[in-house]
């Protein structure tokens, strides 16, 4: 478990990072979001999100996700509580996690960001 003080820094840079640095969209539907909320949407290339819709967001969003498959069963629960996020998905068949992947995929292109699977054995 990672000490609080360690979180809560870790916390706070990534606010600083958000707030100060930006974050790059390539994809304009996902530009208009945190437009439409209040971020500085001016350069696609270097959006600054303001720390209180980040936090706002964290108090807003739903503490449980539940993916489900393409046959409407349900898959993972993400709580906090599991030890799972998207791309490191432990225990489960094969074929899961391969549209779990995909589904992550889909979000990571929705919102204009890049991510890459480490390479998996076997």
């Amino acid at each position: 478990m990672m000490r609080s003080n360690y979180l809560e820094e870790l916390h706070f840079a990534t606010l600083q990072i958000l707030e100060r640095t930006g974050v790059a969209f390539e994809c304009q539907e996902a530009l208009d979001i945190p437009g439409e909320a209040g971020a500085d949407i001016a350069n696609p290339d270097r959006v600054k999100i303001p720390s209180y819709l980040v936090e706002q967001a964290l108090r807003t969003s739903p503490k449980i996700i539940t993916l489900y498959t393409r046959e409407g069963e349900s898959a993972i629960t993400l709580n906090g509580q599991t030890g799972s996020h998207f791309g490191a998905v432990l225990d489960l068949q094969e074929d899961l996690l391969k549209e779990l992947m995909k589904v992550e995929k889909t979000w990571f292109d929705r919102v204009g960001l890049k991510h890459e699977y480490p390479k998996r054995d076997g």
